[in-house]
């Protein structure tokens, strides 16, 4: 006997909701809302997922699209679809910006750029591996696919093992001999521009500073160099991709064709700085130290002579003159040290001494045939003094004796040679520290003179009415006591 046995299984499976296609979208409105006009499915943040509803209707602005946070917001379009103006996204049309990017995936095509939300990709032929365009693009760089025909083909050379190169230089400058200080333009004009470039030096990458600046110009880099130095001297060239253009050489020619040079100078001298440039009209100025120098100062005189001959002239060059000059024409330095020697190379010393004795100043100066003046307080000292001799001795070496020095030969003294003093000054100090004092006295009364002196060895004489008093006379008696 055959028995069988039925059993029914109800099986409900749940889905996650799916936005319809742009094709069903009306059929999906119409029987999903009394108005189909305010359908709407859209993406949903809050769960992840898509909600569909009949109670909204809005729009946005090319380039973006709803979504559900709550309430409708605005999100941009995915990075595979676009939305070009002047289309307007519509919640009632769709829940995706309406178009997709085109792939660039028809024979001989690659992608050129992703495009953005506004537009399209764009592609371009591969011509690594021969091909071109079957007609010509608006761009010759590319092609955008949903506004016209991007087809490929491959284009033979026969009997040729050349390719299409990817970068093609319009425009390359040549050779450069700028002026030191002039600005220089190194532009580069291109087919197309869509690949990362660099400048380079010496095949090394050049770095922007304050003086180099790059700048694009349409389908042209620019290189600004402005002012050159003799440091920008070397070859250039744009690198595009892994493509180079062909070398610039670049040789900068100096500004100053006859420099300033250093100066060793004694005290007293005149100094002159000279230089030359090469034709340049710009202004120049001088400095000392980095301050300006002009013509104010008394011993300072700035000319331009012809022949571009730049000339500072620094008469009786003291010691503070010393230090670095330099002068500047259109932002470039030409730089010189001034080193001032003594002319004293044994100056005048300071002297401190007793009333009576002889003094000596003495000093020596470095070869120099300029004659001397001695001063004493300012004014000029002379043989003519019958206790004051001045000679010259071998060597450069001169002094002043004063013999017998008093007290009003005490003071400053200085010595003139070429322009420059050596001053000191003397201290006379007095030999009788504690002098003769007047005395009254009566007839018949011992009478008693009495003086003491600094330490000095020297003989006394004693005097009376001008003349001189000894022992020999009965009542008169001269002692010189200890101190």
């Amino acid at each position: 006997m055959l028995f069988r046995l039925l059993s029914l299984v109800h099986v409900c499976v749940a889905f996650p909701l799916k936005c319809p296609e742009p094709a069903q979208w009306s059929i999906r409105a119409r029987s999903h809302c009394q108005n189909p006009s305010k359908y709407f499915c859209l993406k949903n943040d809050l769960i992840n997922g898509f909600s569909e509803n009949c109670t909204i209707f809005d729009f946005l602005q090319p380039g973006r699209k709803h979504v559900l946070r709550g309430g409708l917001d605005a999100d941009i379009c995915s990075s595979e679809r676009f939305q070009p103006w002047p289309i307007t996204f519509y919640t009632n049309v769709s829940t995706n910006c309406i178009f997709l990017k085109s792939k660039c995936n028809e024979e001989g095509q690659v992608l050129y750029g992703n495009g953005n939300r506004n537009t399209d990709a764009t592609c371009r032929c591969d011509y690594t591996r021969g091909y071109d365009f079957l007609k010509k693009p608006r761009n010759p760089c590319f092609c955008i696919p949903s506004e016209e025909d991007c087809s490929c083909y491959l284009k033979k050379c026969p009997d040729s093992p050349f390719k299409l190169a990817p970068v093609y230089f319009m425009d390359q400058p040549s050779d450069v001999e700028p002026l030191e200080g002039q600005s220089v333009h190194l532009k580069y004009k291109l087919l197309c521009y869509r690949f990362p470039m660099v400048f380079l030096k010496n095949d090394a990458v050049i770095t922007k500073t304050s003086h180099i600046k790059e700048k694009r110009k349409g389908r042209s880099m620019v290189l600004h160099i402005d002012p050159v130095t003799a440091n920008d001297e070397g070859e250039y060239c744009l690198k595009v991709a892994c493509f180079k253009s062909d070398m610039t050489r670049m040789t900068i020619k100096p500004l100053f064709k006859r420099p300033l040079e250093n100066i060793s100078i004694l005290e007293g001298s005149e100094t002159i700085f000279e230089c030359q440039t090469e034709e340049e009209n710009s202004p120049i100025e001088w400095f000392h130290e980095g301050k300006i120098v002009t013509n104010n100062s008394q011993n300072v005189k700035m000319e331009n002579l012809p022949g571009y001959i730049y000339k500072l002239t620094i008469s009786q060059t003291g010691r503070s003159d010393g230090g670095k000059y330099h002068i500047k024409k259109n932002g470039v330095d030409c730089k010189a040290n001034l080193v001032v020697k003594a002319l004293f190379k044994r100056p005048l010393e300071n002297i401190s001494i007793l009333e009576g004795s002889d003094t000596i100043f003495e000093c020596q100066t470095e070869e120099e045939n300029s004659p001397i003046e001695w001063f004493h307080e300012g004014k000029p000292v002379t043989n003519n003094s019958q206790n004051v001799k001045m000679e010259k001795l071998p060597g450069y070496i001169y002094k002043l004796t004063i013999s017998q020095t008093g007290r009003s030969d005490g003071g400053k003294y200085h010595i003139k040679k070429n322009g420059v003093d050596s001053q000191a000054i003397l201290v006379v100090k007095a030999l009788f520290r504690r002098p003769l004092e007047n005395v009254s006295i009566l007839e018949g009364s011992e009478t008693i003179f009495e003086c003491q002196t600094e330490e000095e060895n020297s003989p006394v004489e004693w005097f009376h009415e001008g003349n001189k008093v000894t022992n020999e006379t009965h009542n008169i008696k001269m002692e010189t006591l200890p101190g």
